[in-house]
């Protein structure tokens, strides 16, 4: 999946937050979280090669991994939180919610920083 696609898809799913039951929410959340693992992955290899090739370290591709490294936790946690919600061990569900509301604005700013 592409940045933009994954954008798209992490918007869908948190305006959707309210109509999804516990498990569809971790269902889509997990197929989510990967998708952004795989993005920090590329972003964070690409950071690598080219500090590694050039010897230069990319700002750009550096706060680009950083960004998305930092979404994926916050995704991880979210999920986490849904996870204890559904096993009866926690009932706060805007706490889940919380962590996963950070994350659509972030992939937007990196679109944007991406197309500019």
């Amino acid at each position: 999946m592409t940045l933009s696609t994954v954008t798209t898809e992490i918007k869908a799913y948190f305006d959707q937050k309210d109509s999804m039951d516990a498990i569809t929410a971790i269902c889509k959340g997990q197929a989510l979280y990967k998708a952004l693992t795989a993005l920090y992955e590329k972003a964070n290899d690409e950071y690598l090669n080219a500090v590694d090739l050039k010897g230069i370290d990319d700002d750009e591709k550096r706060d680009t991994a950083e960004t998305l490294f930092f979404l994926k936790e916050e995704m991880a946690k979210g999920l986490h939180t849904l996870i204890a919600i559904e096993e009866g061990e926690d009932d706060d569900v805007d706490d889940a919610w919380s962590f996963l509301a950070e994350i659509p604005d972030g992939l937007d700013d990196l679109v944007k920083g991406v197309a500019a």
